[in-house]
């Protein structure tokens, strides 16, 4: 017979079996839609870069035209270039010349294009001042719509500026279906291997499970909850196979189709070379006599950054550069990509000589394209194992085998032993739903805030525009911090969470509208709305584990939020960074509406209700006075309290939104995508969830809490000085890294800190510490319109030295207080110790 704690009902091996196949598929799933997105994502980019090239030529040619002062819109012989510029491209569907204000007023013949409305002229424009050609997607037309900026050279040098608004736009319309074709056949060859591996997964959770059932059957109580943990770890191992064998396949897989890709596009820019040679031999030069296709030809060369090389050679020959290159061997996901060399003839001359045109595609570049996939598949099978383990969690039922283990080793000695467990869990998950949706969009907002265009805020620069929807989600917070306060002791916590979930969808909904109506302020509003559902949702917990203090383990409580929190922001940062880069960020915003949904639910009747014997007064009992390594005269308390706030609080707070607002705009600058900086958000989640509970052991030990607040800072101080210095991608990674660590130990010992310096009355420690966290909300409004401000102050190209301006300003605050205030906490430690070595 099984003892009388087995776990039963929805504890039992089936419901855990269940929970794994689950998320077997969901994991799966969500991997092929990030892949099949991102191939398409890549391809249609490839094909749309020998777009470019070739129609770059063709805008080469109006631009010169319009520095002879002729205008774009009374332009005599304007059909007859882009009728050429059809010959060079038969796969364009449309082309087209638009003006500045989106009227179309030359086509090809036989290629209309539409007009361009106000939303796509202000995203245009936007977007070409950072690059020289964007592109769309318009799924209603199917189509992808490429444009290229035609400006008047005349106009940017009498301005001096270095790139002035367009005064047109030449758009090239090409067929979906080209695309579409080659995503299906990628899809056809990459599902039934994800279906074998899925099934293989499957089959060892069976298995596994088959044989766990029969061990807990007659285990003991220590035994079964060992038997427990390691199905735990044998699911989660398995699925993190699963995900690594499907990373493997689809990366071979795509590798090859990227190569295709690549080839696909020379032969794209290769009929515009044979159409430019073969027209100028038509008129009776020789092949010989040609001058300037060397020059002619590097151009093409450095806007394609897959070809190694692009020359005439005699038919049969092999030109000297082509030599000597190497070949793929060895095991294919490990090999190097192969060069590929593509021969097209050309027409003789006149005096019957002939020649080829030659081009080798660089396999060496192509594979360096795909590290970006690569980089992507690695930060989806990271974010997919937080992801299993938050859901296996909550479904699998590991909080109720916790408790009953408790009540097993415990039996009736406490008077609530399962009161902690049966809300751990689902404060965590709650917490980690309301994480999730709120930072999906987080990596592209200021981005995507910049590229609407106009001059919505007519008082302030770019920059700070840019800044305006992260000042406004964190205003936001505050005011509904202090709200909610007020109304969880009036309607309880339940019904501010509740309202909370709603504020936040709500808000992504509307964040989505904006985006489609291209409309700033509205976008503005709805990033304050989240922010306050995101806030709001926060003070709850909070309440609800402050009425279960003197119940269960408050820490315990604690604890379980910050990992849920944390698990939150690194799975919908990366998440919301691939999504966007695959898909767009109507569909983020349309996904960060549904999870908060999904958290309404859960909260309305997952978490369980409050035992029925808390005092309404729980929260505010006295709780045990903190044991700081030193204390504080009550003296200075009303002094060392506000220059902690302004000189601590504040300015760490502002320093931190390097990550959520700075790098953001950076990496566009560099020409990286949103999944960059879903990365750099990884990177410091894992900081904070590795190596935090390290280092906050051996900095507790090693020094007193003012000197680990110090040092935390300095940290912080430090990777913004290091990045003003050198600014690159690998710095601004290494700035990441430094301030994860930094913050990983150094928000508890602000915390701590804070304790330190309130008073002992746990009323008094209450209101210091909802003034520090509301400090940091300021600091958080504050810090990304200070980014903008030193980013736009600053000369053009050197918005790094903003940065570390603001470091060298977060040191400053940093040394004046240590001069004021670290004479008066210091010594009674030394004393301290020097009473215990007397002993």
């Amino acid at each position: 017979m099984a003892s009388p704690g087995a776990p039963q009902g929805r504890s039992g091996p089936l419901r855990a079996f269940l929970v794994s196949v689950l998320l077997v598929g969901v994991t799966l799933a969500f991997s092929l839609s990030i892949n099949l997105g991102s191939f398409r994502q890549n391809y249609a980019g490839t094909l749309m870069a020998a777009f470019a090239v070739v129609g770059g030529k063709t805008a080469e040619n109006i631009q010169d035209a319009l520095g002879y002062g002729k205008p774009l819109d009374d332009f005599y012989g304007l059909e007859a270039i882009l009728d050429q510029l059809a010959v060079n491209l038969p796969w364009a569907r449309g082309i087209g010349v638009a003006v500045a204000d989106g009227r179309v007023v030359a086509i090809a013949r036989g290629r209309p294009v539409d007009p361009l409305p106000e939303a796509t002229l202000r995203r245009a424009r936007a977007e070409l001042e950072r690059r020289p050609h964007w592109f769309r997607h318009d799924p209603d037309q199917g189509a992808y719509v490429l444009y290229l900026p035609l400006r008047n050279p005349g106009e940017a040098e009498r301005d001096d500026r270095q790139a002035d608004a367009p005064a047109g736009f030449l758009v090239i319309q090409s067929d979906s279906s080209r695309v579409d074709e080659r995503v299906e056949d990628f899809r056809d060859r990459t599902l039934p291997q994800l279906l074998w591996t899925g099934l293989g997964t499957v089959g060892f959770l069976g298995l596994t499970g088959l044989v766990m059932a029969f061990g807990l059957r007659r285990a003991l109580e220590d035994r079964r909850v060992r038997l427990e943990r390691l199905r735990r770890l044998l699911a989660l191992g398995a699925m993190l196979a699963a995900q690594t064998a499907a990373a493997a396949e689809c990366y071979t897989l795509i590798s090859t189709a990227h190569l295709e890709a690549a080839e696909q596009a020379t032969q794209i820019v290769a009929r515009m070379i044979r159409n430019d040679v073969e027209s100028v031999v038509r008129r009776g030069l020789d092949y010989g006599s040609l001058a300037g296709v060397e020059g002619y030809f590097e151009r093409i060369r450095a806007s394609m950054p897959t070809l190694q090389s692009i020359e005439l050679a005699l038919p049969g020959a092999t030109p000297p550069t082509h030599e000597a290159r190497h070949i793929m061997g060895g095991v294919p996901f490990l090999s190097d990509m192969p060069d590929v060399t593509l021969r097209w003839p050309l027409a003789q001359d006149r005096g019957g000589e002939g020649r080829e045109l030659v081009a080798m595609v660089d396999g060496d570049r192509v594979d360096a394209q795909l590290t970006e996939f690569g980089l992507d598949m690695a930060t989806i099978l990271v974010t997919s194992l937080l992801f299993m383990f938050e859901m296996d969690r909550v479904l699998g039922g590991r909080t109720r085998m916790a408790r009953r283990s408790d009540e097993g080793r415990a039996g009736a000695a406490r008077p609530a032993p399962g009161a902690s467990g049966d809300f751990a869990g689902p404060i965590r998950f709650s917490a980690f739903l309301m994480y999730f949706g709120a930072f999906l969009p987080v990596s592209f907002v200021p981005l995507l805030m910049s590229s609407f265009g106009g001059n919505p805020f007519p008082l302030l620069s770019p920059s700070q525009v840019a800044a305006a929807p992260l000042t406004a989600e964190m205003l936001c917070g505050v005011a509904a911090a202090l709200a909610a306060g007020r109304l969880t002791g009036r309607f309880g916590w339940r019904a501010v969470s509740l309202a909370g979930f709603a504020a936040a969808a709500t808000g992504m909904a509307l964040a989505a509208v904006a985006v489609l109506a291209a409309d700033p302020l509205l976008f503005v509003l709805a990033r304050g709305l989240s922010g306050a559902g995101s806030m709001a949702g926060l003070i709850a917990a909070n309440a609800l584990i402050g009425r279960l203090r003197g119940v269960c383990d408050a820490s315990a409580l604690h604890s379980g939020l910050f990992a849920g929190m944390y698990a939150g922001v690194n799975c919908g940062a990366v998440s919301g960074a691939l999504l966007s880069t695959t898909y767009g960020s109507v569909t983020v915003f349309a996904g960060g509406a549904v999870i908060p949904v999904a958290g309404l639910l859960y909260t309305a009747f997952g978490v369980p209700r409050l035992p029925g014997a808390v005092p309404p007064d729980a929260h505010c009992a006295p709780a045990a006075a903190p044991t700081p390594c030193g204390t504080v005269h009550p003296r200075l308390r009303r002094i060392t309290v506000p220059l902690f706030l302004a000189l601590i609080s504040l300015p760490t707070a502002v320093a931190a939104m390097f990550l959520p607002f700075y790098l953001p705009l950076f990496i566009a600058d560099l020409g990286l995508s949103s999944a960059t900086v879903g990365r750099a958000y990884l990177l410091h989640g894992l900081c904070v969830v590795l190596a935090g509970p390290l280092l906050t052991r051996m900095a507790a030990r090693r020094l007193p809490i003012p000197g680990v607040t110090l040092l935390s800072a300095a940290m912080i101080a430090g990777a913004l000085a290091l990045f003003g210095l050198q600014a690159s991608l690998w710095t601004a990674f290494a700035a990441v890294f430094a301030i994860g660590l930094a913050e990983s130990f150094g928000l508890s010992a602000q915390m701590r800190h804070v304790e330190l310096l309130a008073a002992r009355e746990a009323r008094r420690r209450d209101s210091v510490l909802a003034l520090h966290v509301n400090t940091r909300k300021l600091g958080q409004a504050a810090g990304p319109v200070l980014f903008g401000t030193l980013a736009a102050a600053v000369p053009l190209g050197a918005g790094p030295e903003g940065v570390s301006l603001i470091g060298g300003l977060l040191a400053g605050s940093l040394l004046l207080f240590a001069l004021l205030t670290w004479r008066r906490t210091v010594p009674h430690r030394t004393a301290r110790r020097r009473r215990e070595e007397g002993r």
